[in-house]
């Protein structure tokens, strides 16, 4: 009799200590399509993690962790900024946008390494509904909404959200194409949505998309030759000709994907046309979208030698870019958001700012690349690519301050950083094997 209610009991655990990393996976298949639906389920991943009452080893695994020690170290630069910021409303609002970071941690724990191949297909599945209902606007299956129209069918949020997701979403598809271990039906269907996403990409605009698409090119062309040579024996090679045989063919891939691009797709053609005459015309007409990135940018490094150390703070960014812009005789509409994750790091919080953010990315690097050659290839190959395309494209917007993009960033982080499965804690109590990372 006794039995039943152990066996009940023994469920009842399993259920939640698994219920947060189910939750990760509805999380991230909502963040682009919906800001109020990963909100709410980013709560219920809170509540739920509370409720797992494992804080102990939650506790051990957040102070060995670098990545959510770096994510809190950069979230903490803002609550202290507010110190020396004379805006603080504008401070609390900036800090407030940035509470992904603050959730890292929680997502880390709520992750399990084996899940990994949910947590990608949860992305790509979601990125599948938005080419779909894409093509569908653009062929006129479907009424345009919110701020689509048929010539930029963007269907969920604005293209500048909507092309990094989409190109990250196309690394994903390739990388799981060239390394992983699919069936053949998963494979043509994988293909299929490689092809009409990259598709889709270029019927949109957005040039950081664009830009994206191009690096996530680069570095799987990298990733592909560097596997091959490593299983053809390449490793005796010099590192020098390994480095110039990978860098070749990266460069290689991605300037052929810029020339087709440029001759096939009307929106690339013309973002890189209008970008050239803004670039151009900056000093007659400074408020075009480059111009305005060139004015921020220039702005910004005029108040970052003024407070070089640690910035005007957390809420000061938007003054102090305005009466530098007035300096220099810019007429730039104010914005709270220079365009620029480093100007913005650099104007609120100097070197500091520089530092963390630079931090946050190379201790992804480093956690990456201590797993390229370990049991969990597939998270090292993507633990790489994040931080390396999120570096590239945070040079002409603050992704790490926008909504979902941000927000995936860190559910990923999750799962990509965690050292070692979390969840093999509560199974190995309950004598069940921990799941093997993938492969």
């Amino acid at each position: 009799m006794k039995a039943v209610p152990s066996q009940r009991m023994r469920m009842s655990g399993s259920f939640v200590d698994r219920l947060p990393s189910h939750l990760l996976v509805a999380l991230i298949f909502t963040i682009p399509v919906t800001t109020a639906g990963s909100n709410v389920l980013a709560a219920f991943l809170l509540v739920a993690w509370l409720v797992r009452r494992r804080f102990r080893a939650d506790w051990q695994e957040l102070r060995g962790n670098p990545v959510a020690l770096a994510a809190l170290g950069f979230f903490g630069l803002h609550v202290v900024g507010l110190l020396w910021s004379a805006d603080l409303a504008q401070g609390l609002a900036a800090t407030q946008k940035e509470w992904k970071f603050l959730l890292l941690p929680v997502f880390l724990f709520s992750a399990r390494t084996g899940h990994a191949g949910r947590y990608v297909g949860a992305l790509l599945l979601s990125m599948a509904v938005c080419v779909a209902a894409s093509f569908c606007i653009r062929f006129g299956v479907l009424e345009p909404w919110g701020r689509a129209t048929i010539d930029n069918p963007v269907p969920f949020g604005t293209h500048v959200v909507y092309g990094p997701l989409l190109a990250f979403a196309i690394y994903l598809a390739a990388e799981r194409l060239l390394f992983g271990r699919l069936p053949p039906v998963a494979k043509a269907a994988l293909a299929v949505l490689l092809v009409a996403m990259a598709t889709n990409l270029f019927m949109t605009a957005g040039r950081a998309g664009h830009v994206m698409f191009f690096g996530a090119l680069a570095l799987i062309g990298w990733q592909l030759v560097s596997s091959l040579r490593t299983r053809r024996g390449g490793r005796k090679r010099t590192r020098t000709v390994a480095f110039v045989t990978a860098a070749g063919a990266a460069a290689g891939i991605a300037a052929a994907a810029v020339l087709v691009a440029f001759l096939t797709s009307s929106a690339f053609r013309t973002g890189v046309t209008d970008a050239v005459a803004d670039v151009h015309s900056f000093d007659v007409d400074p408020a075009s979208p480059v111009g305005e990135r060139i004015a921020y940018a220039a702005a910004g490094v005029d108040v970052f030698l003024e407070h070089p150390l640690a910035g005007v703070g957390t809420g000061d960014l938007p003054r102090q870019i305005d009466r530098a812009l007035t300096s220099r005789g810019l007429d730039v509409r104010r914005r709270n958001n220079p365009h620029s994750m480093y100007v913005m790091a650099m104007v609120q919080f100097g070197i500091l700012g520089l530092a963390a953010l630079g931090w946050l990315f190379v201790a992804q690097l480093r956690v990456a690349w201590r797993r390229e050659h370990g049991s969990a290839p597939t998270l090292a190959r993507i633990g790489v690519a994040m931080p390396l395309l999120y570096a590239l494209i945070c040079f002409a917007e603050s992704y790490l301050a926008v909504h979902a993009t941000a927000l995936l960033f860190a559910a990923f982080s999750g799962f990509l950083y965690k050292q070692g499965d979390g969840g093999a804690v509560g199974d190995a109590a309950r004598g069940q094997p921990a799941p093997a990372a993938p492969t």
